[in-house]
């Protein structure tokens, strides 16, 4: 089961994008793999203005509180705690977390006082370790003292997503995998000295991933359950829990492609985000999102993010706009957007400007299929495309219009026939309208 936690511990770092940034209502700092070698950044919106090496591969998380910045990040097999001034991005302190296992810290939480720090361990970081991976808390001060470190774990491999620090109380939101059997929520509720006052276990079908937690009048999940029936995608779920982690509300958000969860943030309403996993793009963190998103003055059900909107460079995330709880909306123009934002991520190489998605989802109303004809027919189109192989124009056509890879004899089909004929084609296959009439 060790090898079973290693495994999962070094792939979900990729799932959720080696790039990590924080915005801090001036700068941003953020993460980038360069080659072989992790950097620290500090930029503003044109130029990287420091930056610096950081031992590691994966950083896990990264905070901002007051003057300084927060991060944690694998070393070896362990885990470190890094206290970072903005101002020259130098060390303030730098604390290891080790046991004779390996040691993941997954999230942070810096306060006032103390910062916290969550993961999984397959030692005895606080006890004799029970048998594959268990859930840690560590608790420092802001000055860098250890404060306390506390295992918990079962017959069940267990670590901890999500950590909270709030009037007092630690909330930790964790995944317990059954042997081969699917993920289950784990809810940990302690007091400040690290005494556990609850722990709340919510069984659900498949694989559910914790993506984020914030606690306020309530305990707000934000999950990706992945389906365990072979299906080719997976849902978003919102779950708000009661401070005791008694489920007061769940609602689900089905999509035909895998997402990627990003982040969610808590303020007059609930704002959720996530990525389409068949785009690449720049993953911006909690702060630094919402941030560019409240500059825009924008309030819409769902939007679209890219370069020329508040200068977050992201591909294909979307956000979704909720009112205060957890309340049923319409889907209303998502699959449309995500049409047309993958149409441009594709075969324009850049991300659509706002202007441009609101021409389109007008024209897409009236007659959706002349609207995709019309962009093939553009000049953008023929200039980025010109010297573009068949092989090529069918796998960007069925990214864009179908969010998969085309299957080889697909690909054989389509090859002998001229590329209007192909998209015509495709939005008039059976695969394409069941998609459209699921929304």
């Amino acid at each position: 089961m060790r090898g079973l936690f290693l495994i999962i511990a070094l792939i979900l770092p990729l799932f959720g994008s080696i790039e990590r940034g924080v915005f801090d209502g001036k700068f941003f700092y953020d993460v980038k793999r360069d080659k072989d070698s992790t950097f620290l950044r500090k930029r503003d919106l044109e130029n990287v203005i420091l930056k610096r090496k950081i031992d590691s591969e994966f950083v896990r998380d990264i905070k901002v509180f007051g003057e300084y910045l927060y991060i944690v990040y694998d070393y070896k097999k362990a885990a470190v705690l890094e206290k970072i001034d903005k101002s020259d991005l130098k060390s303030v302190f730098r604390k290891v977390i080790s046991s004779d296992g390996i040691d993941f810290a997954f999230c942070l939480y810096p306060s006032k006082d103390f910062v916290f720090v969550t993961g999984g361990t397959t030692g005895n970081l606080a006890k004799e370790n029970r048998g594959g991976s268990d859930i840690f808390l560590a608790k420092f001060s802001t000055r860098g003292d250890e404060e306390g470190i506390w295992q918990f774990g079962s017959e069940f491999d267990e670590w901890g997503r999500e950590v909270v620090f709030k009037d007092g109380y630690i909330f930790l939101a964790c995944e317990r995998s059954q042997k081969s059997d699917p993920r289950d929520i784990e809810i940990l509720k302690l007091d400040e000295n690290g005494s556990l006052i609850l722990d709340k276990i919510f069984l659900k079908d498949g694989e559910d991933l914790i993506a984020d937690m914030k606690v306020s009048d309530k305990i707000y999940l934000y999950l990706q359950n992945w389906s365990n029936e072979g299906n080719s995608f997976s849902d978003l779920y919102l779950m708000s829990l009661s401070l005791n982690a008694k489920q007061s509300q769940i609602v689900g958000f089905k999509n035909p492609s895998i997402d990627q969860p990003i982040n969610m943030q808590i303020k007059d309403k609930i704002y959720f985000s996530f990525k389409n996993l068949n785009s690449f793009g720049y993953v911006m963190s909690k702060s630094s999102f919402f941030t560019a998103i409240y500059k825009e003055g924008l309030n819409p059900v769902v939007f679209p993010v890219g370069e020329a909107n508040g200068g977050i460079w992201m591909d294909n995330n979307y956000l979704y706009v909720l009112g205060e709880g957890i309340e049923r909306f319409k889907m209303g123009d998502f699959y449309e957007i995500s049409l047309i934002a993958r149409f441009y991520t594709q075969f324009f190489k850049r991300a659509i400007k706002k202007h441009e998605m609101d021409y389109w989802l007008n024209r897409l109303k009236k007659d959706f299929k002349s609207a995709v004809l019309v962009l093939f027919h553009s000049r953008e189109f023929k200039e980025k495309n010109e010297d573009i192989s068949k092989y090529s124009f069918i796998k960007l056509l069925y990214r864009a219009l179908l969010n998969r890879e085309p299957k080889r004899s697909a690909i054989g089909f389509w090859s002998s026939f001229e590329e209007e004929r192909i998209v015509k084609g495709v939005l008039n296959s059976k695969e394409f309208s069941s998609l459209m009439k699921s929304f």
